[in-house]
């Protein structure tokens, strides 16, 4: 119908359930839009954010052209929602660069904007928490080094008193 489309993605947190009116947003994350059968990324103007929705404009020719005009291919979700317009119909890859804050890269599944009235996208991406190491040793194991330590010392003092008293 001449109209062009958008995709929306949504980045939440691993407790994700699609329907659900709860999921929690995670603010920060970074994606790049391709056309499926191409290796280039997609230039986008950064438009405002709106009720916590960043939003992004495909980049004209003309807006490529100019140098003056901030062109980006890394969209940021702000509040965790990201909405790229101006796109025509077909298959997209969207690709995760960066993570919010203790949260891992996670692989996002190809959308299709499809011709019609309503040529709209959406990706609901769900994301794993990154789990740091437990804590170990502590005050126990520092006691039994500097008490190694201390034999050592102890048992190489007697070794070499003893040395000198067998060479005399």
């Amino acid at each position: 119908n001449g109209k062009l489309g958008s995709i929306t993605i949504n980045k939440y947190d691993e407790n994700y359930v699609e329907g659900a009116t709860n999921n929690k947003l995670l603010a920060g994350a970074e994606f790049s839009i391709t056309p499926k059968n191409s290796t280039t990324a997609i230039q986008f103007v950064y438009v405002e954010e709106k009720n916590g929705v960043s939003i992004y404009q495909k980049a004209t020719a003309e807006e490529i052209a100019d140098s003056n005009i901030t062109k980006v291919t890394n969209l940021v979700a702000t509040k965790g929602t990201v909405v790229a317009k101006g796109l025509d119909d077909g298959e997209y890859k969207i690709v995760e660069e960066k993570a919010p804050s203790g949260y891992s890269v996670v692989p996002v599944d190809n959308v299709t904007i499809a011709n019609g009235d309503n040529p709209v996208a959406t990706a609901n991406v769900s994301d794993t928490k990154l789990h740091s190491l437990p804590h170990t040793g502590g005050i126990g194991t520092t006691i039994f080094t500097i008490a190694g330590c201390v034999i050592m010392i102890v048992a190489a003092g007697l070794f070499f008193a003893s040395r000198k008293k067998t060479n005399k």
